[in-house]
């Protein structure tokens, strides 16, 4: 028995439906940003109102309900052999068939499962597997305030994750790999003091507890003279820890569950 084939949606980078391994010719930017919101919608029905708003957002033109059929019009052509159905009922709303993927979904299904598993090198791979599904900014290109809304959102879930990882693989026995990438993480977030925290251990769980201690000194000088700041909670713990020249050890439970939480 064959298996249907089902569109793949993509929006963690430019917004793309694949089907039947090709992907499918969508349209304009605004038209792009209006498939994205009913998509992240799931189903919900979407006003016309609120598509003007996402899509336009002050600078709306004086047909811009007229536009928003004649782009819905258009995507129920595009997406018409995928099975796409799209529902009026006081809006809009799009669903998909059975068995459709969606990146942003899936991205929040793997986030998930390592908050829930119990093993340190697991969560890793389960997070470098979301970090995989990432092709660039989210809605790469796409105007309005919808899109400007979810590239802020998952421009720092990216990393939020990505610096998540970091710390399960010092805590998985893999420093080494981790501190090339925090080298350039902490170069980019300059005062971000949880990503230095993970760079401390890391050096120190791979020998170098004089670097690590010196990470600390010159991130607590930049906060001091240029912030009037004294170093937060976590990074003061970081301190302590490569002053004991402890291991990391397995990350908590708890911590990572809660700054995965957080990047939901």
């Amino acid at each position: 028995m064959s298996i249907a084939p089902v569109p793949h949606v993509r929006l963690l980078g430019p917004v793309q439906v694949e089907y039947q391994g090709t992907p499918l010719p969508l349209g304009g930017p605004r038209q792009l940003a209006l498939l994205a919101m009913l998509v992240w919608a799931d189903a919900r029905v979407l006003t016309v109102d609120e598509i003007i708003e996402g899509v336009w957002g002050d600078d709306a033109p004086p047909r811009a309900r007229h536009s928003v059929r004649a782009y819905i019009s258009r995507l129920r052509t595009a997406l018409s052999p995928t099975g796409a159905e799209f529902t009026w009922a006081g809006g809009y709303a799009l669903i998909l068939p059975p068995g459709s993927t969606v990146d942003v979904r899936e991205h929040r299904r793997l986030r998930e499962a390592a908050s829930a598993a119990t093993e340190t090198c697991v969560a890793a791979q389960l997070l470098r597997e979301a970090e995989s599904m990432h092709r660039g900014l989210a809605l790469t290109g796409l105007p309005g305030p919808f899109a400007a809304r979810q590239q802020i959102q998952w421009a720092e879930r990216a990393l939020a994750v990505r610096e998540e990882r970091l710390a399960l693989d010092v805590a998985c026995g893999r420093p080494g790999a981790a501190i090339a990438e925090l080298l350039d993480l902490t170069a980019a977030h300059p005062v971000r003091e949880s990503l230095h925290a993970t760079f401390m251990r890391a050096l120190a769980a791979a020998g170098r507890q004089a670097e690590a201690v010196d990470v600390y000194h010159r991130l607590t000088r930049r906060l001091a003279d240029d912030y009037g700041l004294d170093p937060g909670a976590a990074l003061r713990e970081a301190y302590l820890g490569v002053l004991r020249a402890e291991a990391p050890g397995l990350a908590p439970v708890i911590p990572i569950r809660r700054r995965l939480a957080a990047a939901r």
